[in-house]
């Protein structure tokens, strides 16, 4: 009888040391260069977790709650500033999702910085950090809220924007809201900075929540892609060129305020930042090839 429990006592211990070791991190186990750990699976939202098999990887998260922002974004006063102080803030006065999102606001002056020809710049951005990314896919969501009182004006406004390490001039990839139109820009791969195709996007409603999503493919050649969801329908895509030869492996994303030189403020909301890679490298998302000739291609326009 001892016998048979000291046995039993043995096989469930070897059971047991099995079952751990398999189940554990292998040793020795990297974060992706450039990126920082990968969250932990109870800051992931379910459907990511589910999405995590085909081959997909949630590298940044920000829900903007807790009083704090992610450790990833940038400071304000990286590089040649990104905000000054008191203009990021986390606030409850609209939510996305959860209780809270950030407050973005830029004032005259903010980061004034030599714009276009006889312009100063001001901004007030959060940047995602660089990542190399080339080669990949990646997706990128968040929303964002114009609240009732924003100044429509017609001034050049960013709102969003994707800009590659090591090139100067204007971003690769931008949302623009200019006079109360909502559109798209990129950027012309070998062509003068201020080449741009652009596409029109829907209305961007003020006080009301706006669900973006761009997957784009970083490459130097014409795997290269964008696509953009905007409230879960797709409102653009283009294929070709979306990286600069000249450029690192080096790319950023940032959110926010950067507008030409203008003397009222304005406040802006965003909330549920991701940023993912997606199986695979790239390969032209099944698109057709070069949509370039199909947009409106101008140059130094605004």
């Amino acid at each position: 009888m001892k016998h048979s429990q000291l046995s039993l006592a043995l096989l469930t211990a070897v059971l047991s040391t099995v079952i751990c070791t398999s189940c554990g991190p292998a040793d020795g186990e990297e974060p992706a260069s450039g990126i920082g750990t990968r969250p932990s699976s109870a800051n992931i939202p379910g459907d990511l977790l589910s999405r995590s098999d085909s081959g997909t990887r949630l590298l940044l998260e920000d829900g903007f709650e807790g009083g704090s922002l992610a450790e990833f974004w940038a400071p304000g006063d990286y590089g040649s500033g990104r905000y000054e102080p008191g203009a990021v803030a986390i606030s409850s006065d609209f939510a996305r999702s959860g209780r809270s999102s950030v407050r973005i606001t830029v004032h005259k002056g903010d980061i004034d910085q030599p714009g276009d020809p006889g312009t100063r710049s001001e901004r007030a951005e959060l940047d995602s950090g660089k990542h190399a990314l080339l080669d990949q896919q990646i997706r990128y969501r968040f929303s964002v809220l114009v609240p009732d009182d924003f100044p429509i004006v017609d001034n050049r406004l960013v709102i969003a924007q994707w800009k590659q390490d090591g090139v100067s001039g204007s971003p690769v990839v931008a949302q623009r809201f200019r006079g109360g139109h909502h559109y798209m820009t990129i950027r012309r791969i070998g062509g003068l900075s201020g080449e741009r195709r652009y596409f029109q996007l829907p209305t961007l409603t003020t006080g009301a929540w706006h669900d973006m999503e761009y997957t784009i493919g970083f490459s130097t050649d014409d795997r290269g892609f964008v696509r953009a969801l905007m409230d879960g329908k797709e409102v653009a895509t283009y294929s070709g060129p979306t990286a600069f030869t000249q450029g690192t492996n080096r790319f950023y994303n940032k959110i926010g305020l950067y507008r030409d030189r203008w003397p009222t403020p304005m406040t802006i909301y965003f909330d549920t930042y991701e940023l993912t890679t997606l199986s695979g490298s790239v390969r032209g998302n099944g698109m057709e090839s070069s949509k370039w000739s199909e947009g409106v291609s101008r140059k130094n326009a605004q």
